[in-house]
C-alpha cells in the first residue's frame, strides 16, 4: 500500500526529507549531479576506499528542471528494470507533470514492476501556479512516510492551515486552471526557443516540457556566470548561469519564462543588440 503525507515548506523540504527517511545509510555519501541524464544518483563508499558499496537510490525529474526535457515511458520502464534488478529506491520529482508538451506525464508509480518503489513527491507550486502558498506531498511506502513524518514535523511542524484550504480549492478547480496554464507556457517556450536560436553562438534544443530552457552559450566564449552578468547589465534580463546546476551546467543559461510573450519580445530585443550576439 502507498500512503500520501502533507508536505510543509513545499518541495524543497521533501527533497530534505525523503533523502534523510535513508539516514542510517547516510554515513559516508556522495552526490552527483548529472542535469543532462536527469537524475541524481547517491552512492555509499568504502571509507577512502572510493568504492561503491551501495547505491541507495536514483532521482528522477521529468519534465524537467533546468533542462525542459521530459524522458519517454520506454526511458522509465528501462530505468525501472534496472532499479528492480538492483533494488534501488527511485525519487520521482513530479513537479511539472500538467507542462509535458509531446505526449502525455507517465507517473513512474504507475509503470510496471514500480507501483511500490518510488518515492513521489508532489507540489502544487507549477501545476497549479501556486509557488508562494509552500505546499506540496509525498506519496510512499508507509514505512518510509512514518520516517519522513518525523523529520519534518520535528523541523516546521504543519503547513499554514489557509495554504491547505488553497490547496483543496485549486485541486477542486484543477479542470478550468490548468489547461489556460499549460497553453500559457507552451506559448511562452517554443517563442523563446524560438528567439534563443537567432542569438550568434547560441543554440538549445526543442523544449518537451516545464517552463525552462537551458541553452548552449559556449560559443560566445564566455563562461555562463559571465554572460549572465553580461546580460543583467547590458540588457536587464535576469538568467541563471548553468553552473548554478553543477560542473556539467557550464557552459549554459537556464531560463524561465515567467514573463508574456510581449514582455520577453522586448527583452530578447535587447539582447539581440548586445554586441557579443550580432
Amino acid at each position: 500500500a502507498l500512503y500520501m503525507s502533507p508536505l510543509q515548506l513545499g518541495l524543497q523540504t521533501a527533497h530534505c526529507v525523503a533523502e534523510m527517511s535513508q539516514n542510517e545509510k547516510f554515513q559516508n555519501v556522495e552526490m552527483f549531479n548529472e542535469w543532462a541524464n536527469y537524475h541524481k544518483t547517491i552512492i555509499i563508499y568504502d571509507g577512502g576506499n572510493h568504492r561503491a558499496l551501495e547505491e541507495i537510490f536514483d532521482f528522477i525529474n521529468t519534465p524537467n528542471n533546468p533542462i525542459g526535457s521530459c524522458l519517454t515511458r520506454d526511458t522509465l520502464e528501462r530505468i525501472g528494470e534496472v532499479a528492480g534488478r538492483h533494488d534501488i529506491l527511485i525519487i520521482a520529482d513530479d513537479i511539472y507533470t500538467i507542462y509535458s508538451y509531446e505526449s502525455p506525464f507517465v507517473p513512474t508509480m504507475t509503470l510496471p514492476g514500480l507501483s511500490e518503489r518510488p518515492i513521489t513527491l508532489g507540489s502544487f507550486s507549477k501545476d497549479y501556479a501556486m509557488p508562494g502558498w509552500r505546499i506540496g506531498y509525498i506519496i510512499a511506502k508507509p514505512e518510509f512516510i512514518q520516517v519522513i513524518k518525523s523529520v519534518n514535523e520535528n523541523n516546521v511542524y504543519s503547513a499554514p492551515s489557509i495554504s491547505q484550504r488553497a490547496a483543496i480549492h485549486a485541486l477542486r478547480l484543477r479542470k478550468d486552471i490548468q489547461p489556460g496554464l499549460v497553453e500559457e507556457f507552451k506559448k511562452r517556450t517554443y517563442y523563446a526557443y524560438e528567439r534563443l536560436n537567432r542569438l550568434k553562438g547560441v543554440h538549445v534544443m526543442k523544449p518537451k516540457g516545464t517552463f525552462y530552457l537551458f541553452p548552449n552559450i559556449k560559443g560566445t566564449g564566455l563562461s555562463s556566470a559571465e554572460l549572465a552578468e553580461s546580460l543583467l547589465r547590458e540588457a536587464h534580463v535576469a538568467v541563471v548561469p548553468g553552473s548554478a546546476f553543477g560542473p556539467g551546467g557550464e557552459g549554459y543559461l537556464r531560463l524561465a519564462v515567467t514573463l508574456g510573450v510581449e514582455k520577453m519580445g522586448e527583452a530578447f530585443d535587447r539582447m539581440e543588440k548586445m554586441d557579443i550576439f550580432k
